[in-house]
């Protein structure tokens, strides 16, 4: 199985997300603001990057099981791009992040906050890379996307990506830090 691509690429996404965050939000919105700017952030992009995209989500079409799905078309039931929110515990996000692992799409992308230090941001991807570990249907081509925006150190975003190279059981997962970003001082 071939899974459609995007043209772009996980940091060019994340670039993306951090520079209408910091253009939309400060650093004491509330969770409810963030995740409704974050479905409207991802709407726009997906326009951006093809205005054929269909979007699904609260505000945007409807929602599809999925804080934001970006589908090929109006004919075709394909996702391109899913994303999910969560701003809970590790238990909280981990119960989302397999929403992830059910669908078949390029990209993936779980946005989520932790305590702002390294302990916190450890804890939350190894969770998550347990996670994945737990599967066996996984699908060649697919990206996982990790946005984290932790509380307790003002102002930074992290991008970390794991990329499946071969259908089935992954038993080596560990994800790669792809950006680093201050967002606010």
């Amino acid at each position: 199985m071939e899974l459609i691509r995007p043209n772009l690429s996980t940091e060019f996404l994340f670039d993306r997300v951090t520079a209408r965050v910091m253009e939309k939000l400060n650093k004491s919105s509330l969770n409810r603001k963030w995740t409704g700017t974050l479905k409207d952030v991802f709407a726009e992009i997906a326009k951006e990057v093809d205005p054929k995209y269909v979007l699904s989500s609260s505000g945007h079409g409807g929602e599809l099981l999925f804080d934001m799905a970006w589908r090929r078309s109006d004919s075709s039931p394909d996702i391109i791009l899913c994303m999910e929110s969560e701003w809970g515990d590790v238990g909280d996000v981990v119960n989302d992040f397999t929403k992830l692992m059910n669908v078949k799409a390029s990209i993936k992308v779980m946005i989520f906050t932790t305590k702002g230090d390294d302990v916190g941001r450890l804890k939350m991807n190894t969770a998550i890379e347990n996670c994945l570990r737990s599967s066996v249907h996984h699908v060649s081509g697919e990206e996982y996307a990790l946005f984290n925006f932790p509380f307790g150190l003002p102002g930074m975003a992290y991008c970390y990506s794991y990329a499946v190279l071969r259908d089935g059981e992954q038993t080596e997962v560990t994800f790669t830090e792809k950006r680093k970003t201050r967002l606010w001082e």
